[in-house]
Protein backbone atom coordinates (compact mmCIF):
# COMPACT_ATOMS: atom_id res chain seq x y z
CA UNK A 1 0.00 0.00 0.00
CA UNK A 2 2.42 2.52 1.14
CA UNK A 3 4.77 1.72 -2.01
CA UNK A 4 1.77 2.33 -4.31
CA UNK A 5 0.92 5.88 -2.66
CA UNK A 6 4.75 6.39 -3.16
CA UNK A 7 4.41 5.43 -7.24
CA UNK A 8 0.73 7.90 -7.62
CA UNK A 9 2.38 10.86 -5.71
CA UNK A 10 5.85 10.58 -7.89
CA UNK A 11 3.70 10.40 -10.91
CA UNK A 12 2.07 13.72 -9.50
CA UNK A 13 5.15 15.63 -9.40
CA UNK A 14 6.33 14.35 -12.49
CA UNK A 15 3.22 15.34 -15.07
CA UNK A 16 3.14 18.32 -12.97
CA UNK A 17 -0.78 17.78 -11.61
CA UNK A 18 -1.86 20.43 -9.60
CA UNK A 19 -3.21 19.97 -6.30
CA UNK A 20 -5.83 22.31 -4.89
CA UNK A 21 -4.72 24.56 -2.33
CA UNK A 22 -6.51 25.13 0.93
CA UNK A 23 -8.79 27.59 0.44
CA UNK A 24 -7.45 31.08 2.07
CA UNK A 25 -9.03 33.70 4.48
CA UNK A 26 -10.90 36.29 2.57
CA UNK A 27 -9.57 39.44 3.02
CA UNK A 28 -10.06 43.37 1.77
CA UNK A 29 -7.09 45.17 -0.19
CA UNK A 30 -4.26 45.89 1.45
CA UNK A 31 -5.15 44.22 4.62
CA UNK A 32 -2.54 41.44 5.40
CA UNK A 33 -2.89 38.08 8.06
CA UNK A 34 -1.02 39.31 10.61
CA UNK A 35 -4.04 42.75 11.37
CA UNK A 36 -6.23 40.60 11.85
CA UNK A 37 -5.05 39.78 15.32
CA UNK A 38 -5.34 42.26 17.91
CA UNK A 39 -1.92 41.74 19.16
CA UNK A 40 -0.25 42.70 15.73
CA UNK A 41 -2.40 46.66 16.74
CA UNK A 42 -1.21 46.91 20.01
CA UNK A 43 2.40 47.48 19.05
CA UNK A 44 1.20 50.35 16.64
CA UNK A 45 -0.59 52.55 19.40
CA UNK A 46 0.50 56.11 19.50
CA UNK A 47 0.64 55.88 23.69
CA UNK A 48 1.51 52.67 25.91
CA UNK A 49 -1.06 50.19 24.63
CA UNK A 50 -1.51 49.02 28.51
CA UNK A 51 -2.26 52.37 30.17
CA UNK A 52 -5.25 53.37 31.91
CA UNK A 53 -6.99 55.82 29.73
CA UNK A 54 -10.55 55.82 31.67
CA UNK A 55 -10.72 55.64 35.56
CA UNK A 56 -13.86 55.04 37.28
CA UNK A 57 -14.51 58.69 37.32
CA UNK A 58 -13.70 59.53 33.88
CA UNK A 59 -16.61 56.88 32.93
CA UNK A 60 -18.59 58.21 35.37
CA UNK A 61 -18.30 62.08 33.69
CA UNK A 62 -18.62 60.51 30.12
CA UNK A 63 -22.35 58.45 31.10
CA UNK A 64 -23.51 62.26 32.95
CA UNK A 65 -22.18 63.74 29.80
CA UNK A 66 -24.33 61.29 27.99
CA UNK A 67 -27.19 61.35 29.59
CA UNK A 68 -27.24 65.07 29.79
CA UNK A 69 -26.43 65.50 26.53
CA UNK A 70 -29.25 67.26 24.08
CA UNK A 71 -29.31 64.37 21.39
CA UNK A 72 -28.02 61.62 22.89
CA UNK A 73 -31.21 60.16 23.49
CA UNK A 74 -29.87 57.99 26.67
CA UNK A 75 -32.18 57.51 29.08
CA UNK A 76 -31.37 57.13 33.13
CA UNK A 77 -33.97 54.46 33.32
CA UNK A 78 -32.99 53.98 36.86
CA UNK A 79 -34.76 56.54 37.71
CA UNK A 80 -37.86 56.38 35.51
CA UNK A 81 -40.90 57.97 36.99
CA UNK A 82 -43.12 55.37 38.94
CA UNK A 83 -46.52 55.82 37.38
CA UNK A 84 -47.38 57.47 33.46
CA UNK A 85 -50.52 57.68 31.82
CA UNK A 86 -50.92 54.73 30.13
CA UNK A 87 -54.15 55.95 28.09
CA UNK A 88 -52.46 59.07 26.96
CA UNK A 89 -49.31 56.69 26.00
CA UNK A 90 -52.05 54.93 24.05
CA UNK A 91 -53.73 57.38 21.91
CA UNK A 92 -50.58 58.72 21.02
CA UNK A 93 -48.71 55.81 19.57
CA UNK A 94 -50.91 55.43 16.57
CA UNK A 95 -48.59 54.87 13.81
CA UNK A 96 -49.14 56.65 10.22
CA UNK A 97 -49.31 54.31 6.72
CA UNK A 98 -45.86 54.64 5.31
CA UNK A 99 -45.61 55.91 2.27
CA UNK A 100 -42.29 53.08 0.31
CA UNK A 101 -43.49 49.61 -0.53
CA UNK A 102 -42.92 47.21 2.56
CA UNK A 103 -42.41 43.66 1.70
CA UNK A 104 -42.51 40.55 4.02
CA UNK A 105 -40.46 37.08 2.82
CA UNK A 106 -40.32 38.90 -0.11
CA UNK A 107 -43.75 39.68 -0.78
CA UNK A 108 -45.54 42.92 -0.85
CA UNK A 109 -47.98 43.88 1.73
CA UNK A 110 -50.95 45.94 1.80
CA UNK A 111 -49.31 48.65 4.06
CA UNK A 112 -52.59 50.13 5.45
CA UNK A 113 -54.24 47.31 6.41
CA UNK A 114 -51.12 46.03 8.01
CA UNK A 115 -50.79 49.05 9.84
CA UNK A 116 -55.01 49.06 10.82
CA UNK A 117 -54.13 46.06 12.30
CA UNK A 118 -51.33 47.25 15.03
CA UNK A 119 -53.04 50.56 15.68
CA UNK A 120 -56.24 48.96 16.31
CA UNK A 121 -54.52 45.93 18.79
CA UNK A 122 -52.84 48.85 20.76
CA UNK A 123 -56.27 50.99 21.03
CA UNK A 124 -57.90 48.14 22.24
CA UNK A 125 -56.03 45.50 23.74
CA UNK A 126 -53.40 48.01 25.41
CA UNK A 127 -53.37 49.71 28.60
CA UNK A 128 -56.26 51.95 29.46
CA UNK A 129 -55.15 53.26 33.14
CA UNK A 130 -55.56 57.15 33.65
CA UNK A 131 -52.63 56.80 36.30
CA UNK A 132 -50.53 53.28 36.17
CA UNK A 133 -47.63 52.04 37.75
CA UNK A 134 -44.29 51.37 35.83
CA UNK A 135 -43.92 47.77 35.30
CA UNK A 136 -39.98 47.04 35.80
CA UNK A 137 -38.54 44.10 33.99
CA UNK A 138 -35.53 42.39 32.58
CA UNK A 139 -34.22 40.60 29.16
CA UNK A 140 -34.75 36.67 30.13
CA UNK A 141 -33.14 35.86 26.37
CA UNK A 142 -31.86 38.07 24.15
CA UNK A 143 -34.52 39.62 22.17
CA UNK A 144 -35.12 42.01 19.04
CA UNK A 145 -36.39 45.48 19.64
CA UNK A 146 -38.36 47.18 17.24
CA UNK A 147 -40.41 50.25 15.77
CA UNK A 148 -43.68 48.49 15.46
CA UNK A 149 -45.12 45.87 17.47
CA UNK A 150 -44.39 42.14 15.08
CA UNK A 151 -42.62 39.41 14.53
CA UNK A 152 -42.15 39.93 10.68
CA UNK A 153 -39.12 40.96 9.00
CA UNK A 154 -39.89 43.79 7.25
CA UNK A 155 -37.64 44.57 4.19
CA UNK A 156 -37.83 47.47 1.45
CA UNK A 157 -37.55 45.31 -1.13
CA UNK A 158 -38.40 41.77 -2.11
CA UNK A 159 -34.82 41.42 -1.76
CA UNK A 160 -33.78 43.40 1.17
CA UNK A 161 -32.00 40.91 3.27
CA UNK A 162 -32.78 44.00 6.55
CA UNK A 163 -35.51 44.08 9.59
CA UNK A 164 -36.09 47.50 8.24
CA UNK A 165 -37.98 47.60 11.88
CA UNK A 166 -35.45 46.44 13.76
CA UNK A 167 -34.17 48.73 16.39
CA UNK A 168 -31.74 47.40 18.72
CA UNK A 169 -30.88 43.83 20.05
CA UNK A 170 -31.29 43.26 23.73
CA UNK A 171 -29.49 41.62 25.63
CA UNK A 172 -30.21 38.74 28.98
CA UNK A 173 -30.22 40.21 31.91
CA UNK A 174 -30.85 43.75 30.14
CA UNK A 175 -33.45 46.03 31.78
CA UNK A 176 -36.76 47.04 30.13
CA UNK A 177 -39.33 49.85 31.82
CA UNK A 178 -42.73 48.94 30.55
CA UNK A 179 -45.05 51.63 28.92
CA UNK A 180 -47.85 49.94 26.84
CA UNK A 181 -49.16 46.55 25.95
CA UNK A 182 -50.98 45.21 23.01
CA UNK A 183 -51.41 41.91 21.71
CA UNK A 184 -51.68 40.97 18.25
CA UNK A 185 -52.61 37.41 16.52
CA UNK A 186 -52.19 36.05 20.31
CA UNK A 187 -48.70 37.61 20.95
CA UNK A 188 -48.15 39.95 23.66
CA UNK A 189 -45.84 42.75 23.30
CA UNK A 190 -44.74 45.01 25.49
CA UNK A 191 -43.74 48.80 24.14
CA UNK A 192 -41.07 50.45 27.01
CA UNK A 193 -37.86 52.22 27.41
CA UNK A 194 -34.10 50.38 27.65
CA UNK A 195 -31.05 52.51 28.78
CA UNK A 196 -30.70 53.95 25.10
CA UNK A 197 -33.73 53.32 22.89
CA UNK A 198 -37.68 52.95 23.20
CA UNK A 199 -39.60 50.13 21.10
CA UNK A 200 -41.53 46.70 21.40
CA UNK A 201 -40.47 43.44 22.70
CA UNK A 202 -42.50 40.27 22.93
CA UNK A 203 -43.36 39.88 26.79
CA UNK A 204 -42.20 36.25 26.80
CA UNK A 205 -39.27 37.84 26.55
CA UNK A 206 -39.11 39.77 29.41
CA UNK A 207 -39.47 38.86 33.42
CA UNK A 208 -41.63 41.02 35.15
CA UNK A 209 -40.03 42.18 38.51
CA UNK A 210 -41.62 42.52 41.66
CA UNK A 211 -41.18 46.05 42.52
CA UNK A 212 -38.07 48.45 42.22
CA UNK A 213 -35.52 47.39 44.30
CA UNK A 214 -35.18 43.75 42.74
CA UNK A 215 -35.27 45.34 39.31
CA UNK A 216 -32.34 47.41 40.34
CA UNK A 217 -30.41 44.32 42.35
CA UNK A 218 -31.01 42.20 39.10
CA UNK A 219 -28.78 44.85 36.79
CA UNK A 220 -27.94 47.41 38.14
CA UNK A 221 -24.07 48.12 38.52
CA UNK A 222 -21.45 50.27 39.77
CA UNK A 223 -18.75 51.49 37.65
CA UNK A 224 -16.34 50.35 39.74
CA UNK A 225 -17.69 47.22 41.25
CA UNK A 226 -16.86 43.96 41.51
CA UNK A 227 -20.14 41.79 42.73
CA UNK A 228 -21.10 41.00 38.34
CA UNK A 229 -19.53 39.25 35.43
CA UNK A 230 -19.26 40.65 31.96
CA UNK A 231 -19.00 38.55 29.10
CA UNK A 232 -16.02 39.88 26.77
CA UNK A 233 -15.98 37.66 23.71
CA UNK A 234 -18.38 37.64 21.43
CA UNK A 235 -20.99 34.76 22.39
CA UNK A 236 -20.74 31.79 24.76
CA UNK A 237 -23.59 29.49 25.44
CA UNK A 238 -24.42 27.37 29.21
CA UNK A 239 -23.69 24.03 29.24
CA UNK A 240 -26.67 21.87 28.17
CA UNK A 241 -28.81 19.80 30.53
CA UNK A 242 -31.47 17.34 30.62
CA UNK A 243 -33.24 18.72 33.40
CA UNK A 244 -33.40 22.15 33.08
CA UNK A 245 -34.50 23.13 29.79
CA UNK A 246 -35.28 26.91 30.33
CA UNK A 247 -31.47 27.41 30.78
CA UNK A 248 -30.08 24.94 28.78
CA UNK A 249 -27.74 26.42 26.19
CA UNK A 250 -28.95 29.37 26.94
CA UNK A 251 -27.20 32.02 24.75
CA UNK A 252 -24.96 34.92 25.77
CA UNK A 253 -23.72 37.18 24.19
CA UNK A 254 -20.72 40.11 24.16
CA UNK A 255 -21.48 42.97 27.01
CA UNK A 256 -23.75 40.70 28.92
CA UNK A 257 -23.71 41.79 32.83
CA UNK A 258 -24.85 39.06 35.18
CA UNK A 259 -24.61 39.25 39.16
CA UNK A 260 -22.19 37.07 40.48
CA UNK A 261 -24.00 34.60 43.80
CA UNK A 262 -22.66 35.90 46.96
CA UNK A 263 -20.08 33.65 48.47
CA UNK A 264 -21.94 32.51 51.30
CA UNK A 265 -24.70 31.76 49.14
CA UNK A 266 -22.71 29.22 47.01
CA UNK A 267 -24.13 26.23 46.69
CA UNK A 268 -21.97 22.81 46.43
CA UNK A 269 -23.65 21.81 43.29
CA UNK A 270 -25.93 23.28 40.21
CA UNK A 271 -28.20 21.28 37.95
CA UNK A 272 -26.35 18.02 39.28
CA UNK A 273 -22.64 20.11 38.44
CA UNK A 274 -19.54 20.67 41.17
CA UNK A 275 -19.37 24.35 40.97
CA UNK A 276 -15.42 23.87 40.50
CA UNK A 277 -13.74 25.79 37.49
CA UNK A 278 -17.27 27.91 36.90
CA UNK A 279 -18.29 31.42 37.56
CA UNK A 280 -21.54 31.29 40.03
CA UNK A 281 -24.12 33.35 38.44
CA UNK A 282 -27.67 34.48 38.91
CA UNK A 283 -29.49 34.49 35.39
CA UNK A 284 -33.12 36.15 35.03
CA UNK A 285 -35.92 33.44 34.20
CA UNK A 286 -40.02 33.70 34.04
CA UNK A 287 -42.17 31.77 36.26
CA UNK A 288 -45.89 30.53 34.39
CA UNK A 289 -47.09 34.03 35.02
CA UNK A 290 -44.13 36.37 33.69
CA UNK A 291 -42.82 37.21 37.24
CA UNK A 292 -39.30 37.65 37.45
CA UNK A 293 -37.21 34.69 39.21
CA UNK A 294 -33.42 34.51 39.53
CA UNK A 295 -31.98 30.81 39.29
CA UNK A 296 -28.14 30.52 39.93
CA UNK A 297 -26.13 28.66 36.85
CA UNK A 298 -22.50 28.09 35.78
CA UNK A 299 -20.31 29.59 33.26
CA UNK A 300 -17.16 27.91 32.54
CA UNK A 301 -13.90 29.16 33.57
CA UNK A 302 -12.36 29.08 30.35
CA UNK A 303 -14.67 31.49 28.56
CA UNK A 304 -13.59 35.29 28.49
CA UNK A 305 -15.02 37.38 31.52
CA UNK A 306 -14.26 39.91 32.99
CA UNK A 307 -15.14 40.44 36.95
CA UNK A 308 -16.34 43.64 37.03
CA UNK A 309 -16.08 46.33 34.09
CA UNK A 310 -12.57 45.84 31.70
CA UNK A 311 -9.96 48.29 32.54
CA UNK A 312 -9.98 50.72 29.83
CA UNK A 313 -7.15 50.27 27.80
CA UNK A 314 -6.14 50.16 24.14
CA UNK A 315 -4.87 46.51 24.13
CA UNK A 316 -8.23 45.97 26.24
CA UNK A 317 -10.53 47.31 23.47
CA UNK A 318 -8.43 45.64 20.57
CA UNK A 319 -9.15 42.28 22.13
CA UNK A 320 -12.79 42.66 22.81
CA UNK A 321 -13.28 43.90 18.80
CA UNK A 322 -11.58 41.25 17.24
CA UNK A 323 -13.54 38.74 19.25
CA UNK A 324 -16.06 39.80 16.96
CA UNK A 325 -14.05 39.70 13.72
CA UNK A 326 -15.56 37.96 10.61
CA UNK A 327 -19.23 37.71 12.68
CA UNK A 328 -22.00 38.74 10.24
CA UNK A 329 -23.38 42.16 9.96
CA UNK A 330 -27.12 42.48 11.68
CA UNK A 331 -29.15 45.63 10.58
CA UNK A 332 -30.44 47.39 13.99
CA UNK A 333 -28.97 44.17 15.67
CA UNK A 334 -31.35 41.33 13.92
CA UNK A 335 -30.24 37.70 14.14
CA UNK A 336 -28.36 38.46 17.60
CA UNK A 337 -25.48 40.41 15.37
CA UNK A 338 -24.82 43.72 15.25
CA UNK A 339 -24.87 46.55 12.83
CA UNK A 340 -22.17 49.41 12.85
CA UNK A 341 -23.28 51.49 15.96
CA UNK A 342 -24.58 49.12 17.81
CA UNK A 343 -20.93 47.09 17.77
CA UNK A 344 -19.42 50.17 18.70
CA UNK A 345 -21.68 50.41 21.91
CA UNK A 346 -21.26 46.79 22.68
CA UNK A 347 -17.53 47.49 22.49
CA UNK A 348 -18.08 50.14 24.93
CA UNK A 349 -20.24 48.98 26.99
CA UNK A 350 -17.63 46.12 28.28
CA UNK A 351 -15.78 49.27 30.12
CA UNK A 352 -19.05 49.94 31.78
CA UNK A 353 -19.87 53.32 29.33
CA UNK A 354 -23.26 54.33 28.70
CA UNK A 355 -22.71 54.87 24.85
CA UNK A 356 -25.50 56.16 22.66
CA UNK A 357 -27.32 53.50 19.75
CA UNK A 358 -26.93 54.97 17.24
CA UNK A 359 -23.93 56.91 14.96
CA UNK A 360 -25.49 60.25 15.42
CA UNK A 361 -26.65 60.13 18.46
CA UNK A 362 -23.37 58.88 19.45
CA UNK A 363 -21.63 62.25 18.23
CA UNK A 364 -23.42 64.19 20.49
CA UNK A 365 -22.13 63.23 23.24
CA UNK A 366 -20.92 66.41 25.03
CA UNK A 367 -17.23 67.00 24.66
CA UNK A 368 -16.01 63.97 22.65
CA UNK A 369 -16.66 65.40 19.09
CA UNK A 370 -13.94 66.34 16.90
CA UNK A 371 -15.40 67.85 13.88
CA UNK A 372 -13.37 66.50 10.69
CA UNK A 373 -15.93 67.64 7.88
CA UNK A 374 -13.70 70.96 6.96
CA UNK A 375 -10.13 69.21 7.00
CA UNK A 376 -8.81 68.11 4.21
CA UNK A 377 -7.21 64.58 3.29
CA UNK A 378 -3.81 65.08 4.22
CA UNK A 379 -5.18 66.92 8.05
CA UNK A 380 -7.80 63.86 8.51
CA UNK A 381 -4.59 61.34 7.78
CA UNK A 382 -2.36 62.82 10.25
CA UNK A 383 -5.37 63.23 13.27
CA UNK A 384 -6.56 59.86 12.58
CA UNK A 385 -2.83 58.07 13.06
CA UNK A 386 -2.54 60.10 16.14
CA UNK A 387 -5.68 58.73 17.63
CA UNK A 388 -5.71 56.20 20.43
CA UNK A 389 -6.61 52.41 19.25
CA UNK A 390 -10.24 52.44 19.83
CA UNK A 391 -11.23 55.65 18.99
CA UNK A 392 -14.53 55.84 17.58
CA UNK A 393 -14.59 57.09 13.49
CA UNK A 394 -17.62 58.35 11.20
CA UNK A 395 -18.63 59.34 7.98
CA UNK A 396 -22.09 60.07 6.99
CA UNK A 397 -24.36 55.95 7.37
CA UNK A 398 -21.24 54.09 8.76
CA UNK A 399 -19.39 54.19 12.61
CA UNK A 400 -16.01 52.47 12.82
CA UNK A 401 -13.27 52.13 15.36
CA UNK A 402 -9.68 53.12 14.73
CA UNK A 403 -6.65 49.97 14.95
CA UNK A 404 -3.68 52.27 13.78
CA UNK A 405 -1.21 53.39 10.74
CA UNK A 406 0.95 51.01 8.67
CA UNK A 407 3.07 52.61 5.79
CA UNK A 408 0.79 56.04 6.00
CA UNK A 409 -2.19 53.85 5.82
CA UNK A 410 -5.26 53.90 8.33
CA UNK A 411 -7.00 50.55 9.13
CA UNK A 412 -10.19 50.52 11.31
CA UNK A 413 -12.37 47.51 12.14
CA UNK A 414 -16.35 47.69 11.87
CA UNK A 415 -19.53 45.76 11.13
CA UNK A 416 -19.89 46.61 7.53
CA UNK A 417 -22.73 45.96 4.96
CA UNK A 418 -20.94 47.44 1.29
CA UNK A 419 -17.46 48.94 0.39
CA UNK A 420 -15.80 49.20 -2.95
CA UNK A 421 -12.12 48.15 -2.99
CA UNK A 422 -9.36 50.84 -2.75
CA UNK A 423 -8.09 49.62 -7.06
CA UNK A 424 -9.30 48.14 -8.96
CA UNK A 425 -13.15 47.66 -10.02
CA UNK A 426 -15.41 49.89 -8.97
CA UNK A 427 -17.76 46.97 -8.28
CA UNK A 428 -19.67 47.13 -4.60
CA UNK A 429 -19.02 44.09 -2.85
CA UNK A 430 -22.14 43.18 -0.10
CA UNK A 431 -19.92 42.11 2.71
CA UNK A 432 -22.13 41.54 5.26
CA UNK A 433 -19.54 41.01 7.94
CA UNK A 434 -17.23 42.45 10.73
CA UNK A 435 -14.00 43.49 9.22
CA UNK A 436 -10.80 44.82 9.16
CA UNK A 437 -10.38 47.59 6.02
CA UNK A 438 -8.35 50.27 5.59
CA UNK A 439 -9.18 53.86 5.32
CA UNK A 440 -8.29 53.51 1.01
CA UNK A 441 -11.69 51.58 0.71
CA UNK A 442 -14.14 53.27 -1.71
CA UNK A 443 -17.88 54.52 -1.43
CA UNK A 444 -20.13 53.50 -4.45
CA UNK A 445 -20.77 55.40 -7.38
CA UNK A 446 -23.16 58.47 -5.74
CA UNK A 447 -20.12 59.49 -3.59
CA UNK A 448 -18.01 59.85 -7.13
CA UNK A 449 -15.72 56.17 -5.46
CA UNK A 450 -14.09 58.67 -3.24
CA UNK A 451 -12.09 56.92 0.10
CA UNK A 452 -13.81 56.39 3.48
CA UNK A 453 -10.67 58.56 4.85
CA UNK A 454 -12.38 61.80 2.16
CA UNK A 455 -15.33 61.14 3.81
CA UNK A 456 -14.45 61.27 7.67
CA UNK A 457 -16.46 63.77 9.09
CA UNK A 458 -15.40 63.13 12.63
CA UNK A 459 -14.64 61.45 15.31
CA UNK A 460 -15.39 60.99 19.00
CA UNK A 461 -12.99 60.49 21.76
CA UNK A 462 -14.76 58.65 24.92
CA UNK A 463 -11.12 59.00 26.67
CA UNK A 464 -9.63 62.29 28.01
CA UNK A 465 -7.59 63.82 25.70
CA UNK A 466 -4.24 63.21 26.41
CA UNK A 467 -2.65 65.80 28.15
CA UNK A 468 0.08 67.41 25.47
CA UNK A 469 3.06 68.63 28.49
CA UNK A 470 3.26 64.75 28.65
CA UNK A 471 4.89 63.99 25.31
CA UNK A 472 8.13 64.61 24.63
CA UNK A 473 9.20 68.16 23.13
CA UNK A 474 11.80 69.76 21.42
CA UNK A 475 12.30 73.23 20.45
CA UNK A 476 15.31 75.70 19.00
CA UNK A 477 15.66 78.63 17.44
CA UNK A 478 17.28 78.23 13.79
CA UNK A 479 20.50 79.78 13.45
CA UNK A 480 19.78 81.62 10.44
CA UNK A 481 16.48 83.33 11.44
CA UNK A 482 13.95 83.86 14.49
CA UNK A 483 12.30 80.95 13.36
CA UNK A 484 11.30 78.37 16.39
CA UNK A 485 10.77 74.80 15.42
CA UNK A 486 8.91 72.58 17.66
CA UNK A 487 8.70 68.61 17.95
CA UNK A 488 6.32 66.96 19.37
CA UNK A 489 6.61 63.43 19.96
CA UNK A 490 4.31 60.70 21.21
CA UNK A 491 5.92 57.28 21.42
CA UNK A 492 8.43 57.93 19.31
CA UNK A 493 5.22 59.44 16.80
CA UNK A 494 5.66 62.90 15.68
CA UNK A 495 2.66 64.57 15.81
CA UNK A 496 1.84 67.64 13.57
CA UNK A 497 1.43 71.55 14.36
CA UNK A 498 -1.99 72.75 14.04
CA UNK A 499 -3.64 69.04 13.44
CA UNK A 500 -2.65 67.93 17.42
CA UNK A 501 -1.53 71.45 18.60
CA UNK A 502 -0.77 74.47 17.88
CA UNK A 503 2.53 77.58 18.61
CA UNK A 504 2.49 80.87 20.00
CA UNK A 505 5.54 82.71 21.29
CA UNK A 506 5.16 84.64 24.43
CA UNK A 507 8.67 86.39 25.21
CA UNK A 508 11.65 84.37 24.76
CA UNK A 509 9.81 81.23 25.21
CA UNK A 510 6.76 79.09 22.93
CA UNK A 511 4.03 78.17 24.00
CA UNK A 512 2.70 74.83 22.78
CA UNK A 513 -1.30 74.48 23.25
CA UNK A 514 -2.98 70.59 22.32
CA UNK A 515 -5.96 70.38 19.94
CA UNK A 516 -8.18 67.95 18.63
CA UNK A 517 -7.10 64.61 20.10
CA UNK A 518 -4.22 66.61 22.99
CA UNK A 519 -5.54 68.90 25.24
CA UNK A 520 -3.15 71.05 28.02
CA UNK A 521 -0.51 73.87 27.43
CA UNK A 522 3.11 73.65 28.26
CA UNK A 523 6.05 76.52 27.86
CA UNK A 524 9.41 75.74 26.55
CA UNK A 525 12.38 77.46 25.85
CA UNK A 526 13.97 77.26 22.44
CA UNK A 527 17.58 75.62 22.26
CA UNK A 528 20.06 77.92 20.65
CA UNK A 529 22.94 76.77 18.89
CA UNK A 530 26.02 78.05 20.78
CA UNK A 531 29.54 77.93 20.09
CA UNK A 532 31.36 79.22 23.07
CA UNK A 533 34.96 77.66 22.29
CA UNK A 534 34.84 79.79 19.04
CA UNK A 535 35.47 76.37 16.53
CA UNK A 536 32.74 77.18 14.40
CA UNK A 537 30.63 73.96 15.41
CA UNK A 538 27.63 74.50 17.92
CA UNK A 539 28.43 73.01 21.42
CA UNK A 540 24.67 71.15 21.95
CA UNK A 541 24.22 69.93 18.53
CA UNK A 542 27.82 69.73 16.96
CA UNK A 543 26.49 71.31 14.09
CA UNK A 544 28.84 73.70 11.59
CA UNK A 545 27.42 76.76 12.67
CA UNK A 546 30.48 79.36 11.21
CA UNK A 547 28.91 80.15 7.71
CA UNK A 548 25.31 80.11 9.37
CA UNK A 549 26.94 82.89 11.95
CA UNK A 550 28.28 84.73 8.97
CA UNK A 551 25.54 85.25 7.08
CA UNK A 552 23.69 85.85 9.84
CA UNK A 553 25.82 88.61 10.93
CA UNK A 554 25.81 90.01 7.38
CA UNK A 555 22.09 89.79 7.30
CA UNK A 556 21.82 92.16 10.32
CA UNK A 557 24.03 95.10 8.77
CA UNK A 558 21.66 94.83 5.34
CA UNK A 559 18.79 95.61 7.85
CA UNK A 560 21.22 98.78 9.81
CA UNK A 561 21.91 99.67 6.09
CA UNK A 562 18.27 99.32 5.11
CA UNK A 563 17.46 101.23 7.97
CA UNK A 564 19.69 104.23 7.30
CA UNK A 565 18.78 104.55 4.08
CA UNK A 566 14.82 104.76 4.95
CA UNK A 567 16.00 108.07 7.14
CA UNK A 568 17.98 110.04 5.10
Amino acid sequence: MKKTLCILLSIIIAVGISVPSLAQTGLSQGVTEEMCNADYWKSHTVTDADEVLMTADNIREFNKNAFEGSGTYVVGIENIKPTYSANYQRQIMQFDVPARALYIDGQKINNAEYYKKINDAILNTGYTDEVRDTEYAVVVRQTDMKYIPTLDVIGYSATDCDDEMEYENLLVNEPFAVRQMCIIDGVKFFYGWTTDCVGWVPADDLAICADREEWLDAWYNEVDGKDFLVVTQDKLTLEPSLRDEELSELKLTLGTSLKLVEEENLPETIDGRNTWNNHVVYIPTRDSDGNYVRRMALIPQHYSVSIGYLPFTQSNVLDVAFTCLGNRYGWGGMLDSYDCSLYTRTIYRCFGLTYPRNGGWQQNVPTTFIDMSQMTDDEKQHLVETMPSGTALFFSGHTMLYLGTVSNVSYVISALGTAVEPTGSDSVKTVYNIAVTPLTTRRGASYGYTTWLHNLNGAVMVMPKYDISKLQISSKVSCESDEIKVEVKSNDKELYENVNYTVAKDGDNVVITGINNYSGTVSSAPTKHTDEDGNGFCDICGENISGKKLIKLINFFKKIIAWIVNIF
